[in-house]
Order: structure tokens, then sequence, then C-alpha cells
């Protein structure tokens, strides 16, 4: 936008006010309409700046919930001490060698809850837990017993 230049190059254009060349009234005839369409513009400018950039926040794809996997962390000795896992995938999961029978804390993440089974394939006794989950499984009698799990959001 160049102002300067508009109102600099503006012509005037004189009138006689009550018929006397004493009270002449000048007038820009190019001022207002020119610094009326700037001003226009700069606002519809700004408009359509807003309206892009919530049409493109609008736009973004929300996060697929479906995509994320509900975490757990288990141990094979009791407060979350010993080898330890972070699981992070869905589904049924067989525990391997090392863990199997063998883990004796278990702490689902927070809004998850799991199924912690007997046997494979998620089979035989079961318990669940939420979290904070438990680092003495001991204490509610599934202590190095568990083969497999299953997590769900809550």
């Amino acid at each position: 936008m160049q102002w300067g230049t508009d109102f600099a190059s503006s012509d005037t254009h004189t009138e006689n006010v009550s018929g006397t060349s004493s009270n002449q009234l000048r007038v820009d005839t190019n001022k207002p309409s020119s610094f009326y369409q700037h001003l226009t513009m700069f606002f519809t400018r700004i408009a359509t700046t807003v309206a892009l950039a919530v049409a493109l926040a609008s736009a973004a794809p929300a996060p697929d919930l479906q995509k994320r996997q509900p975490n757990a962390f288990f141990c094979t000795d009791a407060d979350f001490t010993g080898n330890c896992f972070l699981s992070t995938t869905a589904g049924c999961i067989n525990v391997g060698a090392g863990f199997q029978d063998d883990v004796t804390s278990f702490g689902p993440d927070p809004g998850v809850f799991c199924n912690l089974f007997t046997n494979f394939d998620c089979t035989g006794s079961h318990i669940t837990l939420t979290n904070p989950g438990s680092g003495h499984l001991e204490q509610l009698n599934f202590n190095d017993v568990m083969s497999s799990f299953q997590c769900f959001f809550q």
C-alpha cells in the first residue's frame, strides 16, 4: 500500500462557499475515496487471512485414536524392578521367555485396563488391572503365573 503517494498526488477542487472569495472551501476529491479504498483493501486482506487460517485449522485431520495402542509396563520383581518390558502392542500378547510365569509387577497406562491370563492366547484364569496396576501381584494371588495379557482403553 502506498498511502503517501496517493495523498501527495491528489487533485484539489476549490468551491466558493456563501458567494464570497474569502470563504473558499478546499476539498480534496481523491483523498477520501483513495483512503477508503486502501482501508477496505486492508480489512479485506485481514478477513481473507483469518478465513483461510480457520479453514486450514478445521481441515486438519483429527488424531486417529484407533491407531493408538494401550500400553502396559511389567517387571519380574516387586515394585517394578528386575527385568522390565514396555508393551506398546494391541491385541492378545503372549509374553516371551524371561517373563512367562515370572511377572510380579504389572501396570497399565492411565485410561487403560488389562486382563492378565495364566495361559497363552489370553485363556485360563485371569485378573483385571487398571492404572496404576500392582507392584505386588502376590497380593492378588497372581504372582509368577502370567503367560499372556490383553489391554483396552477404558
